[in-house]
């Protein structure tokens, strides 16, 4: 197994966005070493097309690996490593070594069983709520809110979800998979996400669900507001 890790020059986990480097590990042959050590850097004054241009040519080097363990997991270049380039990432504190054999059990464990507990412990939530059928008609669920715990409620008809959270939280989950459950099954006048940046898929997803979106930018992240195309 191979597994990356963004550390600083005294061999400690980092963010991507302070100065450091990548090291690339292998234990073919029963014990961790190091393969790689790759220079990274990107700066706030980088258009999006310069901070893909730098993640193309580490990720490049990194041939098959694409397990990242860093000192944080959130923002738009973690987003870019994860959504775009199938990346899962993990976050950690302290000596990069000390965490090989801990990610590289978690790796095996979720690869395992990743999607059947996916539909187990959904199937589970959904039969808890009540929810085991949909409405007649094929209608959406009539408990989606409770069936997602992500979902914060807000008001009456109102839910946020921090989908940076979500994602920070599982490694192994994408934007389109938290989003488009939520989506298609909760009954909303407004959802409120907040991310770190757009999906490139959401602007299609909103047309076929016949749903408009606000966006509003701030120093914090991306809030989005999502509501749905009421037929008159």
């Amino acid at each position: 197994m191979k597994i990356a890790t963004y550390v600083d020059e005294e061999g400690t986990l980092s963010s991507l966005y302070e100065p450091g480097h990548v090291r690339v590990y292998d234990n073919a042959a029963g014990a961790w070493e190091a393969r790689k050590k790759i220079p990274f850097e990107v700066g706030p004054d980088m258009t999006l097309s310069e901070v893909k241009s730098a993640l193309g040519d580490v990720v490049d080097r990194l041939e098959d690996c694409r397990v990242l363990v860093s000192g944080e997991v959130r923002g738009l270049v973690y987003s870019l490593l994860q959504e775009e380039m199938g990346f899962h990432i993990w976050k950690a504190q302290g000596p990069d070594r000390e965490q090989l054999d801990i990610v590289a059990g978690r790796e095996a464990d979720l690869i395992a069983r990743r999607e059947q507990a996916a539909v187990e412990e959904a199937s589970a939530a959904n039969c808890a709520q009540g929810c085991c059928g949909k409405k007649g008609g094929g209608g959406r669920s009539p408990c989606g809110p409770a069936a997602a715990p992500s979902l914060e409620r807000v008001g009456n008809g109102h839910y946020r979800i921090d989908l940076a959270q979500v994602l920070e939280s599982d490694p192994n989950l994408n934007s389109r998979q938290v989003l488009i459950p939520v989506m298609q099954e909760t009954e909303f006048e407004t959802l409120e996400i907040l991310c770190d940046h757009v999906p490139r898929w959401f602007s299609r997803a909103l047309v076929e669900m016949n749903m408009r979106a606000e966006f509003d930018a701030s120093a914090q992240g991306l809030k989005v507001l999502v509501s749905p195309n009421h037929q008159t």
